[in-house]
């Protein structure tokens, strides 16, 4: 979601976060092609996860 239209309707995102290589990267902080590429060539290491909602302070609740 671009960020105007969020900020618009009052909207908060939580990004995911994305593991590659032992790598714990936030969504939206790299390229999705890399992302892309790196899933293409080994599935089995790349990881999708979603904070924990205690993990996010203020955000939520």
């Amino acid at each position: 979601m671009p960020p105007e239209l969020a900020k618009r309707y009052n909207i908060y995102t939580v990004p995911m976060h994305v593991i590659m290589d032992g790598v714990d990267y936030l969504d939206g902080s790299i390229p999705v092609q890399k992302i892309v590429e790196h899933y293409l060539r080994d599935e089995k290491d790349t990881l999708h996860h979603f904070h924990q909602p205690g993990g996010i302070p203020g955000t939520l609740f």
